[in-house]
């Protein structure tokens, strides 16, 4: 399986640096005298990224756009709980993460934030994704050349700490198959899934305008046109039956990951701030944070599944936390259904949506993100034996709960206290980390 071919090739010759913007360095080699262009891939990787497919309609992209922030509730909790969460199925794609190290102890929220500012970049206008000019074309060249980055350091790593990453057994990092399933589970995955789970069907012209959004994201990402899983529903959900049976194998390990990564995303902040409290005022922080975490894991459980869930290894929700993802379901419901019929509203709210979103993601970034070469690091023999032992780091996170929260009589009363603010307060959280 061989995965961007182009963009390898021209990152070898672009040489780019610890830090350094790729779209910068793209940029900067192609406007060299031809006589000091020593390599003629990044000229070609620009020209491929310049060219308009023909298929692409930019009158259906923007429909394709207002179908996302029309059921922009329903997508961003699936982005987090299912895509992502399921996601870790995918031994590959496990492996990838963990020996990158991207989803790895306090930065897993900052990375989900990043994903969160690439996805509100790809859907805010067609001007975004206008080749040359647009924020969210660039975002994609970037990105492109960050997938290289990474298929060039796990194929190095494969051959001197195959224990790290094997090539053999793993196979080629971020190849055709793996772009191909993500651009499914950015597009088709969400409309299946909220017709199989949620009861909420879009129209046929809906899917097809949303697919167009995505294939055209995945056309200047290098995916490779007969891998294509955007070209129209029927071909979506044929290819994609065929690769989610050969890429996924759920397990323990799997929803260990998917639990500390909910986890990281239902405390306040980088997770200090309970410590920095009274600790009366501290306890209270600590189970609210708990029930976020449980409410988390039961939305999830919803979308996943509950086949699935068990087969991560994964308790199933309590009834009072079912009874509350159900209420917030209810609510992206009643949204969906003013929003559908009143259209002066779709527009204020999904300007309302957007800007809270712009500021939710500041507030967490401080300034506005690149993809960033750092995250791919360098192992050692210690850093070796972590990836087999903790999976690159991720399960200490739950471990911290109870150092966090000392245990004291108080807590019972204070616990009760806070399920009483869970069900007013939740749907706001849920916009602070999941609507961006």
């Amino acid at each position: 399986m061989q995965g961007d071919p182009l963009a390898d090739e021209a990152l070898e010759a672009l040489n780019i640096k610890h830090g350094q913007d790729a779209y910068a360095a793209l940029m900067a080699y192609v406007q060299r005298p031809i006589e000091q262009q020593e390599s003629s891939a990044p000229r070609r990787l620009l020209d491929q990224l310049m060219h308009i497919p023909d298929w692409v309609d930019w009158k259906r992209i923007e429909r394709g756009q207002d179908v996302f922030w029309r059921h922009v509730t329903y997508i961003s909790v699936s982005l987090l709980h299912f895509t992502l969460a399921a996601g870790f199925n995918s031994p590959r794609f496990a492996k990838v993460l963990t020996s990158t190290g991207y989803l790895a102890g306090n930065g897993t929220k900052v990375r989900i934030h990043e994903t969160g500012q690439f996805v509100t970049d790809v859907m805010q206008s067609v001007e975004h994704l206008r080749p040359g000019t647009g924020v969210a074309w660039k975002s994609i060249v970037q990105v492109r050349l960050l997938h290289s980055q990474v298929r060039r350091r796990l194929t190095r790593l494969s051959r001197a700490h195959d224990k790290y990453y094997s090539i053999e057994y793993h196979g080629v990092p971020i190849n055709q198959e793996d772009m191909a399933a993500t651009m499914f589970s950015l597009s088709a995955a969400m409309w299946r899934l909220m017709d199989t789970r949620l009861g909420v069907r879009m129209s046929m012209q809906d899917r097809e305008d949303f697919l167009l959004v995505w294939r055209t994201v995945g056309y200047y990402m290098g995916v490779d046109p007969a891998w294509d899983p955007a070209r129209d529903a029927s071909t979506s959900h044929a290819l994609m039956e065929s690769i989610v049976m050969h890429i996924t194998d759920p397990s323990e390990a799997a929803g260990k990951l998917a639990e500390d990564m909910l986890h990281s995303m239902s405390v306040f902040g980088d997770g200090s701030l309970s410590r920095r409290l009274p600790w009366w005022l501290s306890s209270l922080v600590c189970h609210l944070e708990h029930s976020f975490f449980q409410m988390n894991m039961a939305v999830a459980e919803t979308l996943i599944g509950p086949v699935t869930w068990r087969a991560m290894g994964l308790r199933p929700a309590t009834w009072i936390y079912r009874l509350i993802s159900r209420a917030v379901f209810f609510m992206f419901y009643v949204d969906l259904w003013i929003v559908s019929r009143v259209h002066w509203w779709f527009k204020v709210r999904s300007f309302l949506v957007l800007k809270y979103g712009e500021w939710c993601i500041s507030s967490a970034l401080g300034t506005r993100h690149r993809p960033n070469f750092a995250y791919v690091k360098e192992p050692t023999v210690k850093d070796n034996d972590l990836v087999h032992t903790k999976l690159g780091g991720l399960y200490s996170l739950l471990s911290t709960y109870n150092d966090i929260c000392p245990q004291r009589p108080s807590h019972l009363v204070l616990g009760v206290l806070s399920m009483a603010l869970v069900a007013a307060v939740s749907s706001n959280h849920m916009w602070l980390n999941l609507i961006q």
